[in-house]
């Protein structure tokens, strides 16, 4: 609701403060803002912290990561990746962040799809950034994988 204001022939307005909304690609959290995913922000880890291998190991990977002091990183949800994806693309996503993508070269991220897989499992599901499409049947495939982490606005 405005606020109005008035010294003499000097009116002036401003509008209450509501919650801070960030811009895409801003360092925050311990990570780079892709979002609001759920009513929450979704964080997307450094990419220096990006795990590399198989579902398992990149699993527990994200479930361990410690980074910027925060240790609730997971890896994402499929739901996640369209949203993470049109972050990275926007004019403030930083250019060091960039997924590890190239429209000559399809890089697949990992999706979680719960722990462990079983040996047999083909079920896995991956991301490609560089199409927006998702595929299955990589159960000991190695791909990538970004952590997220998810925090309450204030």
């Amino acid at each position: 609701m405005p606020i109005m204001s008035s010294m003499g022939a000097l009116t002036y307005g401003r509008t209450t403060p509501g919650p801070y909304i960030p811009y895409y690609g801003e360092f925050m959290y311990g990570g780079y803002y892709a979002g609001v995913y759920q009513s929450q922000y979704l964080i997307v880890a450094p990419a220096s912290t990006e795990f590399v291998g198989q579902y398992n190991t990149v699993y527990s990977s994200c479930e361990a990561l410690v980074s910027s002091g925060y240790t609730d990183w997971h890896m994402p949800y499929g739901a996640m990746y369209p949203q993470m994806a049109g972050a990275s693309n926007g004019p403030g996503w930083p250019p060091s962040q960039y997924y590890n993508v190239s429209l000559s070269s399809l890089r697949n991220y990992w999706v979680r799809n719960g722990y462990p897989l079983t040996p047999s499992s083909k079920l896995t599901s991956v991301y490609i950034f560089a199409t927006g499409a998702f595929d299955l049947n990589y159960g000991t495939s190695i791909f990538s994988c970004r952590a997220i982490r998810l925090q309450t606005p204030i």
